[in-house]
């Protein structure tokens, strides 16, 4: 895995990123382009490919369904991978592999109609039922985890939830003749619980373990500030295509978050201060996309 440092508080890095949704137009209509538009370069401290290699935890969930040493080993893995990186790669999922082919196929082909044929498919109802549905299971099978690894009760995390909330977002990053000099996605981290990525075989996704970039979730709030929320981001390609399919979860709008009552020490100020969810969403949507200034503006010791 690729590892990079960046210094993701310089409004240089926000410079390369202002445009970026335009991008693929911009490649569409000029096939032959072999120099970044110079609104898209990064400064050289956000260089995305300064990097060394690590491995992170992968967790293989059906032996949550095993024995019980099975299981419990399994939940210390995804604890330690929670409070130590905050992000791991789960394999024996559940999930049919065709239905994650069909769910890239269709981002990949949504992606490459015009402009024109995009709006005709605009609409506030984007979610796929049958995708959601079994990325819902999953995230409840490892918030079940995640609760037991926290001390809690295993339907902690699923009883706060509620009806819970869902988002999905697809990501396009086309081929870039300059990969070195911008990033797909800007530094920053997701507001839900749990966030469910998925991607194509092309590698683009970073994440900041140690002060360090590695290319290969709110429990941070949840926990009293135990396990992690990693701030991630995403780069480009030379020559391929990058996509990904990310689906956030948390609880209903309406939900107050705050650290688990069980989980704080009553001669102790709490980390996070109680914040409806709506606001805090809200909050991180309009404040600018770097690093954790929703979290660091809830925090009760800043």
């Amino acid at each position: 895995m690729y590892i990079s440092l960046c210094d993701e508080n310089n409004d240089e890095t926000q410079k390369g990123m202002s445009s970026v949704i335009d991008f693929k137009h911009l490649i569409d209509t000029a096939p032959d382009m072999m120099k970044l538009p110079p609104e898209f370069v990064l400064p050289l401290s956000a260089n995305p490919f300064s990097v060394s290699y690590a491995e992170i935890p992968v967790i293989d969930l059906s032996r949550l369904a095993e024995s019980s040493e099975s299981r419990i080993s399994t939940v210390k893995a995804i604890s330690s991978a929670c409070e130590l990186w905050g992000f791991f790669r789960i394999v024996n999922h559940g999930i049919d592999v065709s239905l994650i082919a069909e769910m890239l196929e269709v981002a990949e082909e949504f992606f490459d109609l015009s402009l024109m044929e995009k709006m005709k498919y605009s609409t506030e109802d984007v979610m796929s039922p049958e995708y959601l549905e079994h990325i819902w299971e999953l995230t409840m099978k490892i918030g079940s985890a995640i609760s037991e690894g926290l001390g809690l009760d295993n339907g902690y995390i699923k009883k706060s939830f509620g009806k819970g909330f869902q988002i999905l977002a697809a990501n396009y990053y086309p081929p870039c003749p300059e990969p070195e000099k911008t990033l797909g996605l800007a530094a920053h981290s997701d507001h839900g619980a749990l966030t469910i990525l998925m991607q194509n075989c092309v590698n683009g996704l970073q994440v900041k373990h140690n002060d360090q970039w590695l290319l290969l979730t709110m429990y941070l709030i949840l926990s009293n500030g135990k396990y992690k929320s990693v701030e991630h981001r995403a780069t480009v390609n030379a020559q391929k295509t990058t996509i990904s399919v990310a689906v956030g979860h948390g609880p209903e709008l309406s939900t107050v978050i705050g650290p688990a009552t069980q989980l704080v020490d009553p001669t102790k100020e709490i980390q996070y201060q109680p914040t409806v969810y709506k606001d805090y969403i809200r909050l991180q949507q309009t404040t600018t996309i770097r690093g954790k200034t929703a979290l660091q503006a809830i925090r009760t010791s800043k």
